[in-house]
């Protein structure tokens, strides 16, 4: 029991329970919670060539928070959210009642898929449908003005862009900014090409995909995008298809449609000590605060998933208000 702000609170440890079960014949899967999203991925392929589920890209990630997070996935603009192909749930409330979703009731189902699941009891377990998907895909990267086009592509396509800073070790720390916008689509490259040439002028192929490096700090913040930004405002940082189409009564989730893009501010450190952890954030801060009139206003929103340690902070010491921390909810629940 840990002690915090007068208030006892219990860390429940389910590492254990990470079993799944892959049904190919009727496309649906039972995954345990404590699962990572990678591991699902390598069970449904030892099963099916053309069977996949629409989950993230970081595979270290837990099903769990993915799931009752909506999850974003490389799949959403084909298929939507993770949340949207969950079917059932298992949980033990606070009274140690074990529930599936017909006895949670409709309300407490689409909480857990809604404000993350850990709020409202343990979630042991989820049934998901599992998609179909071609038996060749191709993941890419690609450097462009893609904005203005992204969100109105085939829907067998999605593309996630990174901007970085770098610094060149041979030109005596000068900085410069390099722009990637990664990919995955659908099919093979003789059914990609025709579509990239309706729009993209440049177009590289490489294979692409991120993993933690080791003793790496990080601090991330997130955005919506609602117009394009314009490009005198990205150069300033160097000094919806299927989405669209769900009604946000099925599975509550505000951002299905009006959007272009979202946006993950990520810093990342292996530097230790005080005075570097506090230069970084303090970079991604100002980062943030200079964006603030190229995304969403009235309130600013952010995703649920993306831990945001600025968005509903608690006083230092041990007192709080819920005022204060309800920031958390107004930004990223939005229902």
């Amino acid at each position: 029991c840990i002690i915090c702000s007068n208030v006892p609170l219990i860390i429940i440890d389910l590492i254990n329970l990470s079993s799944m079960n892959v049904d190919v014949e009727n496309e649906t899967a039972c995954v345990q919670s404590s699962a990572t999203i990678g591991q699902l991925y390598y069970k449904i392929a030892e099963k099916s060539k053309i069977l996949a589920f629409l989950a993230g890209i970081c595979h270290s990630v837990g099903v769990d928070g993915h799931f009752s997070g909506r999850g974003y996935g490389l799949l959403l603009r084909k298929y939507s959210l993770a949340a949207d192909h969950v079917v059932d749930a298992h949980l033990i409330d606070v009274e140690g009642r074990f529930l599936d979703s017909e006895s949670m009731g409709e309300d407490l189902f689409w909480a857990i898929l809604v404000g993350g699941g850990a709020s409202f009891g343990v979630i042991i377990a989820w049934k998901i449908k599992l998609v179909t998907v071609p038996q060749t895909v191709t993941v890419f990267t690609i450097l462009n003005k893609w904005q203005y086009i992204a969100d109105k592509l085939d829907e067998d396509l999605i593309l996630r862009a990174f901007l970085r800073r770098l610094v060149d070790a041979t030109a005596k720390g000068k900085r410069t900014m390099q722009a990637l916008f990664s990919g995955l689509f659908l099919g093979g490259v003789d059914r990609l090409l025709p579509l990239m040439d309706q729009s993209f002028h440049v177009l590289g192929l490489v294979l692409c995909f991120a993993g933690f490096q080791k003793r790496e700090s990080r601090d991330v913040e997130s955005d919506y995008v609602r117009l394009p930004i314009r490009e005198v405002a990205l150069e300033g940082i160097y000094e919806s298809a299927k989405m669209s189409e769900i009604s946000e009564s099925k599975i509550p989730f505000r951002h299905r449609a009006g959007n272009i893009c979202q946006i993950e501010h990520l810093v990342v450190w292996a530097e230790e000590g005080i005075e570097a952890s506090q230069r970084h954030i303090n970079w991604i801060r100002e980062l943030y605060s200079y964006l603030t009139p190229y995304v969403s206003k009235d309130p600013r929103e952010a995703y649920i998933n993306y831990k945001d340690l600025d968005i509903g902070m608690n006083n230092k010491g041990y007192t709080t208000n819920y005022k204060q921390a309800s920031i958390w909810g107004v930004l990223t629940l939005q229902e």
